[in-house]
């Protein structure tokens, strides 16, 4: 089972900071936006991805490692996993 844990401004749309997504093997990150999206319905796809890919100010975390440090949407998932999705924070 997959943790995935939210922000606070995904958190209007999924009504919920954090849920689990049963998993029998290995998945993509794209499968699990795709199963967020059945749970969710497409809002929360239109929050992270544009265009088939991730918004340039989403980020996603596997145990702490963001995603575009590996292979982004096809990074694979195992059950032990926790995914954290948060938007990007800018300042200056």
């Amino acid at each position: 089972m997959v943790r995935i844990r939210f922000s606070q401004a995904l958190r209007n749309t999924t009504k919920e900071r954090e849920t689990n997504i049963e998993i029998t093997n290995e998945i993509t990150v794209r499968e699990l936006i795709n199963k967020l999206t059945e749970k969710y319905g497409k809002e929360i796809e239109r929050r992270l991805l544009e265009d088939g890919e991730l918004k340039r100010f989403i980020n996603i975390y596997i145990d702490g490692e963001d995603i575009r440090y590996h292979n982004k949407l096809e990074t694979t998932l195992k059950e032990t996993n926790e995914v954290s999705i948060l938007p990007a924070i800018s300042g200056g």
